[in-house]
C-alpha cells in the first residue's frame, strides 16, 4: 500500500481554473506592484525631503494668520491648522503655508490642529526652516512629521496585498506542479498522514499582520495619535506583528485537528477519514472494506463502489 492512490487527487480538477487564477494574480501583481512603486517613490521623495530639511538654512520670519479650519465644526470629521507666515531670504520677501515639509497637518480630532494654532499665534516671531530650491515651500517645523510617520503605517498593508498576492501565485504553481495537487503527505514509520484542509500559517500571520496595519491608521494612529513618535510608531508594529504570531500558532493548531487530516497506516493496513459531523473518536476503515477514495476539495468520501474515480490498489 502507497500513497499513489492521493497523486491524482485534485491534480485532475480545477487545473484550468488554477491556472487561469496564476494568470490572472500574476497580471494583477505586476499592475499593483507598478502603481505601488510610484506611491513608494513619492513618499520614499517626501521622506528623504522631510530628513532634509534639518539642514536647511534659517531665516527670521513672523506669523499673518493662524487658524483651525474646521468645514463641519468642532465635532466634523476634519480639522486642519491653517497658518501662513512671511519671512525675507536673501533680500527677498516671502511668503508660505507649510508647518511641515509633509504639508500634512489635519486630524479628525481637533486637538493637534488646536495645539499647533496656539503653538504659532498671530504676530509670533518665528525661525524659518527655508527651501533653498523653492523658498515659497519652507516650513516653521523641519523634520520628519507625524504625518510621514502616519504614511509607513498606511502603505504597510498594501505591501502585505503584494506579498500574498505573490505568495499565492508561488502556492497555485506549486499545486499545479505537485503530483498529489497541492495535498501535503507526511511519511512516519507506515503511517502517511494527508493534510487535506490545509491553510499555510505564514498566510494567516501575514493576513493578520496586513489588517492589523490598515485598521490601526483609522481606529489608532488618528484617535490616539501613536504616529506622534518613532515609539508610538513602533507600538502599532508591535502590537500587529503579536497579533501575527498569534494567527500563526492558532492556524498550525487548527490544520493538526484530526478533522483536517486523513490518515493511511500501511503497517495495519487502514485509513482514518476525517471525523464527520457528529462522530466523537476517528474511525479506521480496513483497506479491504475500502474499495475508492473521492478527494473533491476539502471534502473526502470512501465508497465500496467501483465507479468512483480514485481506487485502491
Amino acid at each position: 500500500m502507497s500513497a499513489a492512490f492521493l497523486l491524482q487527487a485534485n491534480k485532475l480538477k480545477h487545473t484550468a481554473a488554477r491556472d487561469f487564477a496564476v494568470v490572472f494574480l500574476s497580471l494583477f501583481a505586476f499592475g499593483w506592484l507598478g502603481v505601488l512603486s510610484i506611491v513608494d517613490y513619492k513618499a520614499v521623495t517626501r521622506i528623504a525631503r522631510s530628513a532634509a530639511s534639518t539642514s536647511w538654512p534659517t531665516a527670521s520670519g513672523v506669523i499673518d494668520t493662524s487658524q483651525v479650519d474646521s468645514p463641519h465644526g468642532r465635532t466634523g470629521s476634519s480639522h486642519t491648522a491653517r497658518v501662513r507666515f512671511s519671512f525675507t531670504y536673501q533680500n527677498t520677501r516671502y511668503t508660505a503655508g507649510s508647518i511641515f515639509v509633509s504639508k500634512t497637518s489635519s486630524s479628525i480630532w481637533p486637538g493637534p490642529a488646536e495645539r499647533l494654532v496656539a503653538e504659532f499665534p498671530v504676530g509670533k516671531a518665528v525661525t524659518v526652516w527655508v527651501d533653498p530650491a523653492d523658498p515659497t515651500r519652507s516650513v516653521l517645523i523641519p523634520g520628519i512629521s507625524d504625518g510621514d510617520r502616519f504614511l509607513l503605517l498606511f502603505l504597510t498593508p498594501f505591501h502585505m496585498v503584494l506579498i500574498g498576492v505573490v505568495s499565492g501565485v508561488a502556492t497555485l504553481h506549486r499545486i499545479n506542479k505537485s503530483p498529489t495537487g497541492g495535498i501535503r503527505i507526511t511519511d512516519t514509520f507506515g503511517q502517511l498522514v494527508a493534510q487535506v484542509k490545509y491553510w499555510p500559517p505564514h498566510a494567516s500571520a501575514a493576513l493578520a499582520f496586513g489588517v492589523a496595519c490598515f485598521i490601526s491608521p483609522f481606529v489608532v494612529a488618528l484617535a490616539f495619535e501613536p504616529g506622534r513618535s518613532w515609539g508610538g510608531l513602533a507600538l502599532v508594529y508591535s502590537t500587529a506583528a503579536a497579533l501575527a504570531a498569534v494567527s500563526y500558532a492558532w492556524t498550525q493548531r487548527r490544520n493538526a485537528n484530526p478533522n483536517r487530516q486523513l490518515h493511511i497506516n500501511t503497517i495495519a493496513k487502514s485509513l482514518t477519514p476525517p471525523l464527520a459531523k457528529g462522530e466523537q473518536l476517528p474511525t479506521p476503515i480496513p483497506f479491504a472494506q475500502v474499495r475508492s477514495l473521492k478527494i473533491t476539495g476539502d471534502i473526502i468520501e470512501t465508497s465500496k463502489s467501483r465507479s468512483t474515480q480514485y481506487t485502491l490498489e
